[in-house]
């Protein structure tokens, strides 16, 4: 299945979370997220400097941006959402152009 759409999250953890809790509590909204209509795959990583992307593919920008609206409520995507500082959150959806 090609992927039509990136949502791509930029944000960077509370103070106090390690990466070990981060990555843990991020793998558990896999669940929820494979579960979303249009859902491909979702890639995790870190800069040097303490920066995370989240970036998940999706079949196209409806399913991408009702994920992202599911997520707000799910009590499965809460425990991780609390984990970030929210003043870093970057949250952009972008149109493949080259693959």
């Amino acid at each position: 299945m090609k992927a039509n759409v990136l949502e791509v999250v930029l944000f960077k953890p509370k103070a106090d979370v390690t990466n070990e809790v981060l990555i843990k509590t991020a793998a558990s909204i896999d669940e929820f997220i494979k579960d979303q209509t249009g859902f491909i795959k979702r890639e995790l990583a870190q800069t040097e400097n303490g920066q995370w992307i989240d970036i998940v593919h999706w079949t196209d920008m409806e399913s991408a941006h009702h994920a992202a609206e599911a997520a707000m409520s799910s009590p499965i995507c809460l425990p991780f959402f609390s984990l970030i500082d929210e003043s870093t959150i970057n949250m952009s959806h972008y149109t493949i152009a080259l693959s």
